[in-house]
């Protein structure tokens, strides 16, 4: 791994990574390990592509929240990233925490974070970068901060081009030609809701966006970018669990929010 030390910006980041899915549509490949775990490439496993992502984007405060099966994941975690990796940083293992009454389980992504806001709440850092502890892209997520900071957006999301047959699969961002949001909605099906959502003909000429089966929509990829203190009130404010389905249409009508473009696997 090639880290440079000297990145005052992303010293400033932690990055969250999201590993407690129980991967049910995976099954029996999750039949002994959560999602994450999943291996592929031969020696690899899911949770290795954020935390390698992270540490390449010279970013090394990493928080790993995890539940299910989690012992075998942290100690995978622990072989493959020793702490030398993390040049004065850290990386850490969150999981459910153990009461005198049973396990407090997770009750969404979201969730996941509010129930870890003792550790995370009095970190000296300005961002949070909330990441997905299961899926597979290569992103310079040190761009997306940088971006993040450039707009002094409240909330950036990564967003991915798509075309108008697998729109209604993801959460739908609407922007402005400087890449502001302006709307958000979670898997919309109706034609006249779609049409609303397609991306600016400007936008995609002056940012040369391409995809499959056009017009072009941009999809939350549940990559985010926080202010440290946005995402705190918005934790301790709402009760919504997951991120895509109630935090983020709440935050997006509170604050500022600006989409980052992904064009890449």
């Amino acid at each position: 791994m090639n880290r440079k030390k000297g990145h005052s910006l992303t010293d400033r980041v932690a990055c969250v990574i999201l590993a407690g899915g129980q991967g049910t549509r995976l099954f029996p490949l999750t039949k002994h390990r959560c999602k994450p775990a999943v291996n592929f490439g031969g020696r690899y496993h899911l949770i290795d592509v954020p935390i390698s992502n992270s540490l390449n984007s010279n970013m090394n405060h990493i928080f790993v929240i995890s539940q299910y099966f989690s012992s075998s994941l942290n100690q995978h975690i622990k072989e493959t990233f020793p702490l030398d990796h993390f040049q004065g940083g850290s990386l850490n293992l969150l999981c459910p925490e153990e009461r005198e009454d049973g396990k407090i389980w997770y009750n969404g992504t979201a969730d996941a974070v509010r129930k870890n806001l003792d550790t995370l709440t009095n970190l000296p850092i300005d961002y949070f970068l909330i990441l997905s502890g299961d899926q597979l892209y290569n992103m310079d997520l040190e761009a997306m901060v940088q971006f993040a900071h450039d707009k002094n957006a409240d909330i950036t999301i990564a967003s991915l081009p798509v075309g108008k047959s697998v729109a209604s699969r993801y959460g739908l961002l609407n922007i402005d030609s400087d890449s502001n949001i302006i709307d958000f909605v979670e898997k919309p099906t109706d034609p006249k809701v779609l049409k609303t959502f397609e991306i600016p003909e400007d936008f995609v000429e002056n940012h040369d966006v391409h995809c499959a089966n056009p017009p072009c929509f941009l999809a939350s990829m549940g990559i985010y970018v926080f202010k440290k203190d946005v995402l705190i009130k918005l934790l301790q404010e709402s009760d919504g669990n997951d991120f895509g389905k109630h935090l983020i249409p709440h935050q997006l009508k509170q604050g500022k929010g600006a989409a980052f473009l992904y064009q890449g696997y």
